[in-house]
């Protein structure tokens, strides 16, 4: 985990920021679930994964 975190601090570089923000939420989603796992709580993955193809989609739009 503590490499993903590493890897969520982008230098500046426009495609390594989109990287580290799709890290930052694979990072996320990991320690999300297990806590939720570990409350006894549901995760949404649904949300989960809207919140990750707008991401998609917003990256995709012209600069």
């Amino acid at each position: 985990m503590w490499e993903q975190l590493v890897r969520t601090y982008p230098d500046g570089d426009y495609d390594r920021i989109w990287n580290a923000l799709f890290e930052m939420a694979d990072l996320f989603r990991a320690a999300a679930a297990a806590v939720a796992e570990r409350c006894g709580f549901a995760y949404n993955r649904r949300e989960d994964e809207h919140v990750t193809e707008y991401l998609r989609r917003v990256r995709q739009m012209p600069r």
